[in-house]
């Protein structure tokens, strides 16, 4: 069972600024219902421990998630986009399968997000710079294939939710 809770933090004084031209943030009383009574106890009870109160809370994750929206919630991103430039990084998502070498990623000259790609493959030319530089995360993905010669733990790092990553060695040609 649900329940909403309305919270006002009229005591806590709005965070200090490190501008003078940024505005003094204004407490807002706000009602948010359908949150599950046993979450919020438990979220209480952690935030209460830590010395903040539920409002700079709150606060502080609506600030998170407004920053990384997309990628907090994939679900409610433009299903018909393939992808989303943003100021600091590119979005590529829904594709069933993509290939990305050196040359994509010092094109993008971005960090870069993957998600909802059934496989992609980076090949055998990206580079341990490269990677670090360029690869923000990748997420959601039934396959991620890695070339063997990036280290396994930088790359688990960066993978989250997917299903199944292959570490390939690249393929030897003869002469």
């Amino acid at each position: 069972m649900s329940y909403g809770f309305s919270y006002r933090d009229e005591k806590t004084p709005p965070e200090k600024t490190t501008s003078y031209d940024e505005e003094r943030p204004t407490l807002k009383t706000v009602t948010i219902r359908g949150v599950d009574g046993r979450i919020y106890d438990e979220f209480s009870q952690v935030i209460q421990m830590s010395g903040l109160t539920i409002g700079e809370a709150i606060t502080k994750m609506m600030r998170d998630v407004s920053k990384d929206f997309d990628e907090v919630f994939p679900q409610l991103s433009a299903k018909n986009l393939k992808y989303i430039i943003t100021k600091d990084r590119i979005q590529v998502q829904h594709y069933d399968t993509l290939s990305i070498s050196l040359k994509d990623l010092e094109e993008a000259d971005k960090s870069i997000s993957f998600m909802h790609i059934n496989q992609l493959t980076f090949e055998e030319d990206i580079t341990l710079d490269a990677f670090e530089t360029y690869i923000k995360n990748i997420q959601h993905c039934k396959q991620v294939r890695i070339p063997a010669i990036l280290p396994k733990l930088l790359i688990y790092s960066k993978i989250s939710y997917c299903g199944n990553i292959e570490v390939y060695s690249p393929e030897k040609t003869e002469t």
